[in-house]
C-alpha cells in the first residue's frame, strides 16, 4: 500500500463499475475529489479494464502470485524468512519521492 491511497476514490471506482452503492467513509459529502477537482455524484467515469476486473473479481490478473504468498506464508511460519532491508528503505524512498514530486508539482 502506498502512502496517500484514498480509500473514497477506491469506493467510488468500485460503485462505478460494479453497481454497488460505495462503503460509507463517514463522510457527508457525496462529492468526488480527484486531483484537486471536485466531481458531483453522477458525474461520468471510465473505467479501464484493468480496474473493471479488479472491481468484479476483487483482483488484478497478474497481480497475485499464489505459489509465492504459500512459499512466504511457510517461510515465516518456519522462522527463515528474511527481510531485506535493502529493498524496504528503496521502497520508502521511492514512495518519500512520489510524495514531494507531487507535492511541488500542486504548489505550481
Amino acid at each position: 500500500m502506498k502512502v496517500g491511497n484514498n480509500p473514497d476514490l477506491a469506493n467510488a471506482l468500485t460503485h462505478a463499475a460494479t453497481g454497488k452503492p460505495p462503503a460509507k467513509t463517514g463522510t457527508a459529502d457525496a462529492t468526488l475529489r480527484v486531483g484537486g477537482q471536485a466531481h458531483p455524484p453522477g458525474a461520468s467515469v471510465t473505467l479501464s479494464s484493468s480496474v473493471q476486473q479488479a472491481a468484479t473479481t476483487g483482483r488484478v490478473q497478474g497481480d497475485f502470485d499464489a505459489a509465492k504468498v504459500d512459499r512466504v506464508k511457510t517461510a515465516i511460519e518456519n522462522g527463515t524468512f528474511q527481510v531485506n532491508a535493502g529493498v524496504v528503505a528503496d521502497k520508502l524512498l521511492e514512495n518519500a519521492s512520489e510524495i514531494l514530486a507531487h507535492a511541488r508539482a500542486n504548489r505550481q
